[in-house]
């Protein structure tokens, strides 16, 4: 599927913005605070790698001359009620899994001719 707007580009970098700033939201820290030490390096880190994307993100619309996400998606927040930490781990990759599945849609499938319009 050819993204062939740069209204359809904006639409899939805001979702993508949007996932990333999920990960730094309040559900993800918990996660951070109820995991044992040697794994609260890892979702640190990913937390910072989210944050430093969404920053990315907002630069790729303003050089593309798109707007910033002024709306989001409805608040759907990361559940690890109940869940070991290796658990919480594997739905924290799975979600970053997703972005990177987005990422790499929007790179192979965006027609170059958008950004001519």
């Amino acid at each position: 599927m050819s993204i062939s707007s740069k209204e359809e580009l904006q639409f899939l970098i805001h979702r993508s913005w949007e996932i990333e700033k999920k990960f730094e939201s309040l559900s993800a820290w918990k996660s951070f605070v109820s995991m044992g030490s040697s794994h609260r390096l890892t979702v640190l880190t990913l937390a910072r790698e989210s944050y430093a994307h969404r920053l990315n993100l907002e630069k790729i619309l303003k050089i593309l001359g798109l707007e910033v996400p002024t709306n989001e998606i409805p608040e759907v927040s990361f559940d690890f009620v109940g869940m070991l930490p290796a658990e919480m781990l594997l739905k924290i990759v799975e979600y970053d899994e997703m972005a990177r599945e987005l990422y790499n849609h929007i790179l192979n499938n965006t027609n170059s001719q958008v950004f001519l319009t």
